[in-house]
């Protein structure tokens, strides 16, 4: 009988301490679960931001990379941090790309920017839309800019149009892109269109103003 109690008693004894090894277990693996859960949250969160305060190379990669991080949070983050860099425009190229702006030459969503002898422009948010290399960038409005790649005075000179969203709206293979008033001409040999300060389309004309 006094063998009897003895089992029962060890057995009691060795089902606590393995009850109590599991509350030690778990007592322990929560408290990391639910820090690294908000560690993984907070770099989740600062990755979505810095998709969308990065100067990427391309529009289109900014969106790649949310589409990553929102359809397969963790491993899209893993990726975003391993790989992103290569995408984005460095500081260091930055401070070389615009070192100063024209204050007087700026829109509500666009800014002309130089470096030496080229101008380029930057959206609203600071962002990199055509880079300073162009002889000429003339504001269209508040959404639209012109650009040349050839001087003034050079034969065969072009121009294109860019939104401020960074779209190149038209190439720069166009004879003449002018703004009068609340319009914008645009010429390509014989022909000139008519549009409005969003680009939306107007209608044909029979000249260029002026």
């Amino acid at each position: 009988m006094r063998n009897f109690v003895y089992f029962e008693q060890r057995i009691s004894f060795l089902n606590f301490e393995k009850e109590n090894n599991k509350l030690m277990n778990l007592l322990i693996i929560t408290p990391t679960i639910i820090i690294l859960s908000i560690l993984l949250a907070i770099l989740w969160i600062w990755a979505i931001a810095d998709v969308f305060s990065a100067n990427f190379r391309k529009k289109k990669q900014r969106w790649w990379w949310f589409a990553g991080l929102m359809l397969i949070p963790v491993f899209g983050m893993i990726a975003y941090y391993i790989w992103s860099s290569k995408h984005k425009i460095r500081k260091s190229e930055y401070a070389a790309f615009f070192p100063e702006a024209y204050p007087d030459r700026s829109s509500k969503h666009l800014q002309i920017v130089y470096r030496d002898s080229g101008m380029g422009l930057r959206n609203g948010i600071g962002q990199v839309i055509l880079p300073p290399k162009y002889p000429e960038v003339k504001l269209l409005g508040e959404k639209l800019a012109s650009f040349s790649p050839q001087l003034a005075g050079q034969a065969n000179r072009k121009f294109g149009l860019i939104h401020h969203s960074g779209e190149i709206l038209l190439p720069a293979e166009f004879d003449d892109i002018q703004q009068v008033g609340d319009s914008i001409f645009i010429r390509l040999g014989e022909e000139v269109q008519q549009f409005d300060l969003d680009g939306v389309f107007l209608q044909i004309v029979s000249a260029m103003p002026g």
